[in-house]
This record gives C-alpha cells, sequence and structure tokens, in this order.
C-alpha cells in the first residue's frame, strides 16, 4: 500500500511540474486544450534546452511581427521528451503572438491569458470593430499553426495517451471554441460574451 502511495505521489508531482511548466499554453487565445493528466503524467521533463533554442523559444521583442512563428513539423517520430520540450516551446510562442503589434487591437479587448479576465473586459457589451476582427483572424491563425503542430508532435511521440488526449480535443472541444471565435467575427457576440465564454472553456480543461 505504501508502495503504491509513493508511486502516486511521485507521479502527482511530475504532473504538478509539467502542468507549471505548461501553463501558459493551457491557457492562450484559442484555449490550447491538448493535455489531461494521463497525458502529462508519461511526459519526463524535457532536457535543459540549448542556449539556441532557448533563443528560439523566447519572447520575441516588440518589434516582432512575423504571422508565421516557426518552421512546419518535419514529419519525423518523437520521444516523450520532445513532446515535453514543445510543451515548453508553446509558452514563449504564445508570449510572441501576445505581443506582437498588428495583434494589439485584439490583446486591447481580450487578455492573453484568459484566466487573466478583468470585470471591465466580462462586461464589454461592445461588438468587434473592423480592425478588431483582422487582428483576432490573425492571432487565431498564428495559435491555430501553434497548435496544429504540437498534435501532429503528440501523435507521433507514438503513446496512445498523447493521441488519445489530441482526438478528445479535436471532438469536443475545438469546436466551441471555433464557434466562439466565429460568434466574435461575425457580431453574433460582444466582447464581454465572447471573453466569458474563454474564461468558461478554459476551466473546463482544469
Amino acid at each position: 500500500m505504501d508502495h503504491l502511495k509513493k508511486i502516486w505521489l511521485t507521479a502527482a508531482g511530475a504532473c504538478a511540474a509539467l502542468f507549471a511548466t505548461i501553463a501558459l499554453a493551457q491557457d492562450p487565445i484559442t484555449e490550447f486544450l491538448l493535455h489531461s493528466n494521463t497525458a502529462t503524467a508519461r511526459v519526463p521533463p524535457a532536457p535543459r534546452a540549448s542556449s539556441a533554442a532557448q533563443a528560439a523559444s523566447a519572447p520575441a521583442a516588440s518589434g516582432d511581427d512575423s504571422l508565421v512563428l516557426e518552421p512546419e513539423f518535419d514529419g519525423r517520430k518523437k520521444t516523450s521528451e520532445d513532446v515535453a520540450r514543445r510543451f515548453q516551446e508553446v509558452k514563449g510562442l504564445m508570449e510572441r503572438v501576445c505581443s506582437q503589434p498588428s495583434n494589439q487591437p485584439y490583446f486591447a479587448k481580450t487578455p492573453c491569458i484568459a484566466t487573466s479576465l478583468t470585470d471591465s473586459q466580462a462586461s464589454d457589451a461592445s461588438k468587434a470593430t473592423a480592425q478588431e476582427v483582422q487582428a483576432a483572424r490573425r492571432v487565431f491563425q498564428q495559435i491555430d499553426a501553434i497548435n496544429e503542430k504540437t498534435r501532429k508532435i503528440m501523435i507521433a511521440s507514438g503513446q496512445d495517451a498523447h493521441e488519445n488526449a489530441v482526438r478528445s480535443s479535436q471532438t469536443r472541444l475545438d469546436p466551441k471554441v471555433k464557434e466562439n471565435q466565429d460568434a466574435l467575427l461575425t457580431g453574433r457576440r460582444s466582447w464581454g460574451e465572447y471573453n466569458r465564454a474563454r474564461l468558461e472553456l478554459t476551466r473546463r480543461v482544469r
């Protein structure tokens, strides 16, 4: 019994550490909803990143405004360490999205992290302007690319737990995220309604 308890505590500790590492990745614009306790508990800590890798994943300077943030998935088989490393990279990529100048009309109305939602943002009755819609579409495109590459890396690891987490996200949560985004873009939801839905979708994965 003590042996089982020790195993459980070890797994719980590893999972908690990984969740801390990918905290921002789980709470971004399109609500990065790929992770579950089962999927992440099997992922060991990523090897220490090289200085080049750290520079690639670090938040870019405020002048960075590139639409494409990283190379496409290379198609190779991945290890658990590769998946863990990817979770770390996502944090830096999300920070870049949130800091880019062209994306600021969007982030002036909604927080980078959904759980940082303010009362004024939650009650904002205004609809997205043409400039805000353009910025939102850009943000959604960037995050979709980040998420898609991450999904491919998870599946390429060959672990059932990762693949199941990806499939679950694609079937249960992604449609709700897209519905919320489309409602904002088409004026069917105000910023406040969109922001509250964003927060609720984020809470569902925790």
